[in-house]
């Protein structure tokens, strides 16, 4: 009896196997914006908790500049350390923090800065949503 206990337990982890195996992720995914792959593309704010944001598109270049529309800055450049975005407004202020990049939605988690690295007085930590135009 328990010979057929043990032949059942083996051919029971066999099957799971094989189920495993045949149910390996095949598909073929597009590549995925992340904040690496920023170049090139655009994106429209749809919520923020600083005033007056929503609907403000950003566009990042080739040579590290950002386009602003409606235009309300300009000379705006942007770099990029593996999650965390810095984007730099006029070299007197930049906004740094962790861009998280799900398809075609991001969520920006920032705070400002002064350029000697300084934080602004409020220190708050801000965020908006992005949605890939």
């Amino acid at each position: 009896m328990k010979t057929l206990r043990y032949i059942g337990m083996a051919i029971f982890a066999v099957i799971l196997n094989v189920h495993f195996i045949a149910c390996s992720d095949d598909d073929e995914d597009e590549p995925q914006t992340t904040p690496a792959t920023l170049a090139g593309t655009t994106w429209k704010i749809i919520t923020s908790d600083e005033e007056g944001m929503e609907g403000v598109t950003y566009t990042f270049h080739e040579d590290m500049t950002v386009t602003v529309n409606p235009p309300r800055w300009s000379d705006i450049t942007y770099s990029v350390n593996g999650n965390s975005l810095r984007i730099i407004f006029y070299e007197s202020a930049y906004t740094e923090g962790e861009l998280s990049i799900n398809g075609n939605s991001a969520l920006y988690q920032y705070q400002w800065f002064e350029m000697d690295g300084t934080p602004e007085e409020s220190g708050m930590q801000h965020s908006m949503t992005l949605q890939k135009q």
